[in-house]
């Protein structure tokens, strides 16, 4: 299958080799407020990269749910998701709920109890930590790379050459032109444009990433894709760039 070095790029820093790293993290306290650590002695660019990132990861994952009526809000279930891909264990799921839930206690989750959550040290005195913890781990730069791509096919027309699939429709919910997920036209178009594979390629690829045969890729299963596809290989961070690089044929 076609090469997919160009499309899938994760930003980083140093260069090293990667393994999984969630097994061996270190502990972090991730409630308790830095001494020191504010926005004005942090990169500016970097914390509004951040930022961007938890807004796409809201709107992904509240988009994402198979019978959801409604994106808008983020209910327990999306945030258990968000945290388990992020690899956040402490405090519990349900007490990090409860304390996203603050603005209006309705249980559930609007997008600025979300995003001030992770970048608001007025809502959240840890955040800075919980920043910094979740910019180490290796999934939540997948995460990155997932989002990334979903942005990228929602930007795309649904347009494609008429190749018949089950489901083309666009999510009924959507409120965001950015979702959690991708109809197979959108995902055709991409594979077509951006990662020039033809048309048998683009269908072998859809269905490895479609794994539950639903008729579109939410970004669980394209953040699962990414991962087996990386810690498959071994990947290198480019010291000059920041960019972690998949250096693969797809057969």
């Amino acid at each position: 299958m076609g090469n997919l070095e160009s499309c899938f790029r994760l930003g980083s820093s140093k260069k090293e080799k990667l393994l999984p790293k969630e097994a061996s993290e270190q502990h972090v306290d991730l409630t308790s407020k830095p001494a020191s650590l504010s926005v004005d002695n942090e990169d500016a660019h970097e914390f509004d990269e951040f930022r961007h990132t938890i807004a796409q990861a809201f709107w992904a994952f509240s988009g994402y749910s198979k019978f959801k009526k409604t994106n808008i809000y983020l209910q327990q279930n999306e945030i258990s998701k968000f945290l388990e891909i992020c690899n956040i264990t402490e405090p519990s799921k349900e007490t990090i709920f409860r304390e996203m839930d603050s603005e209006i206690v309705d249980n559930q989750i609007s997008y600025s109890e979300f995003v001030n959550y992770f970048c608001d040290p007025n809502t959240n005195p840890g955040c800075y930590s919980l920043q910094k913890y979740m910019k180490q781990q290796t999934s939540f730069q997948i995460l990155k790379e997932a989002l990334r791509i979903l942005e990228m096919c929602n930007s795309l027309p649904e347009e494609s050459s008429g190749i018949p699939h089950a489901n083309t429709s666009a999510p009924k919910n959507a409120k965001s032109e950015f979702t959690g997920r991708i109809t197979y036209k959108k995902f055709q178009k991409f594979a077509e444009e951006l990662l020039h594979l033809d048309t048998n390629q683009a269908e072998q690829l859809w269905h490895q990433i479609d794994t539950d045969d639903s008729g579109d890729i939410r970004v669980d299963e394209l953040f699962d894709w990414l991962k087996s596809q990386l810690l498959r290989k071994q990947i290198e961070k480019d010291e000059i760039t920041g960019t972690l690089t998949i250096n693969q044929q797809q057969s």
